[in-house]
């Protein structure tokens, strides 16, 4: 897939099905900001499978260090882990509320940044949620 190709975010399939928490990683590829998920919250390694998933599908280059298992890290001067969080999905509010915690492996939170460049390239889509970046808990 070439990188013009990517979708800048990508929901869970079953996100717009029901209420339920995932991991989000926060990237940057060629300074565009990308948005991608768990498919659940209850995997181990939850925000290391998100940085594996999205290196396979931008076919970034990365390393594996060991840690809890073998952990991808970006090793591509393209691209950047910019943040990870939790974040709660429900459909029937439409809202994305971020936890604001830290990513044991990666060691980063939510970026504000990173919101800010992405609400300017989604603004003009139909994104079918609102995003909340209150700190939900805390």
């Amino acid at each position: 897939m070439q990188l013009k190709e990517l979708p800048t975010i990508i929901l869970p399939p079953q996100a717009m099905k029901q209420e339920e928490d995932y991991a989000v990683i926060q990237f940057y590829v060629l300074n565009k900001p990308y948005l991608r998920f768990s498919s659940n919250i209850n995997d181990e390694h939850f925000h290391a499978n998100v940085v594996r998933n999205f290196i396979a599908e931008a076919k970034l280059k990365s390393e594996f260090r060991e840690g809890y298992g073998q952990i991808p890290f970006l090793k591509d001067k393209r691209a950047s882990l910019e943040g990870a969080d939790v974040v709660n999905i429900n459909p029937h509010t439409k809202t994305m509320k971020f936890y604001n915690c830290m990513s044991q492996i990666y060691r980063k939170k939510f970026s504000e940044k990173h919101y800010t460049d992405l609400q300017e390239v989604i603004k003009y889509t139909n994104f079918p949620l609102t995003f909340d970046v209150r700190k939900r808990y805390g």
